[in-house]
């Protein structure tokens, strides 16, 4: 379901989502995927494109069995996701299942087939990263593609330590595993930082996203030691610190009905961002103008 709320645009399912992500490496389409749990309907993949010049909405769906608690699009390949899901056996205590999947029937730098001509309507598992490496697994909880194509690296997240995995044309491979102390992971909470470090995507009460921005300059920084001018000529600095906010929050934004538990950027569009809350709800937002004048001027 697609619906057009102002500069919002909202996707929505009636499914239960905890996981989005942007697809990398396509630099010309803003999309982005999410999973489904699957708890009590079976699990999908949602792959939506949104086209900025027309403000409209496409999306393709794929059967995945298993469910998606998170996902990580594969920075080699606009087509491939990394996927941690419900363990096959279902084993009391199992850790999750990893895999690297491809959702067929898409092809990099084009626009998207109708639904009806899709051949294959499922994700296709091209490897198990549970059953690529005989050390003991970790149960993770989120999975990090690095950035640079060329790195084919990926880092699954738990409570009590991070594995290292490299992505080969053969299977993947563990290369290290970095064990920390365990830590609660009761606190819902987002934060994404884009890739220039400017803007931030975050939630402290879980409904609210929120753009904040690193280049802040208070007036009370001015004054405490940045001038030497008099009172006098410090009073008009602080007519232009007006309606700019000393903590670098930029706008919020409140599309959300219950806890978000994901956001992320757009890889085509620096200014663009994607929002997913837990009843399968979307939203498609932009930076402020005036925000992005700031920055870039």
């Amino acid at each position: 379901m697609e619906v057009s709320r102002g500069a919002s645009h909202v996707y929505g399912i009636e499914r239960h989502t905890l996981c989005l992500t942007a697809v990398a490496g396509d630099t010309t389409s803003n999309r982005f995927a999410l999973g489904t749990l699957g708890v009590t309907e079976p699990a999908e993949i949602h792959l939506v494109g949104f086209d900025s010049d027309e403000g409209a909405l496409q999306s393709l769906v794929y059967k995945h069995e298993g469910g998606a608690r998170a996902l990580a699009s594969a920075s080699w390949d606009p087509t491939q996701l990394l996927v941690v899901g419900r363990n096959s056996n279902h084993a009391i205590g199992s850790p999750p299942s990893v895999e690297l999947v491809e959702l067929p029937g898409i092809s990099p730098q084009e626009k998207f087939p109708s639904q009806k001509s899709m051949l294959e309507k499922s994700t296709r598992r091209i490897a198990s990263l549970s059953d690529a490496s005989a050390e003991p697994q970790l149960s993770p909880h989120e999975i990090i593609c690095h950035s640079a194509a060329h790195c084919r690296q990926a880092a699954t997240v738990a409570s009590t330590g991070v594995g290292i995995w490299k992505f080969t044309q053969s299977a993947p491979s563990l290369v290290h595993i970095i064990s920390v102390a365990q830590h609660s992971m009761d606190d819902i909470g987002i934060s994404a930082w884009h890739p220039t470090a400017t803007t931030q995507l975050s939630t402290t009460d879980g409904i609210t996203v929120s753009v904040s921005s690193a280049q802040v300059v208070t007036n009370t920084d001015s004054q405490d030691g940045l001038s030497d001018k008099g009172d006098d000529e410090g009073s008009d600095n602080d007519d232009e610190g007006i309606g700019k906010s000393s903590d670098g929050l930029v706008a919020q934004f409140d599309d959300h009905e219950t806890s978000v538990y994901a956001a992320c950027w757009s890889a085509a569009d620096p200014w663009l961002f994607a929002s997913l809350s837990f009843d399968g709800r979307m939203v498609i937002n932009t930076v402020p103008q005036e925000e992005k004048y700031r920055i870039l001027l």
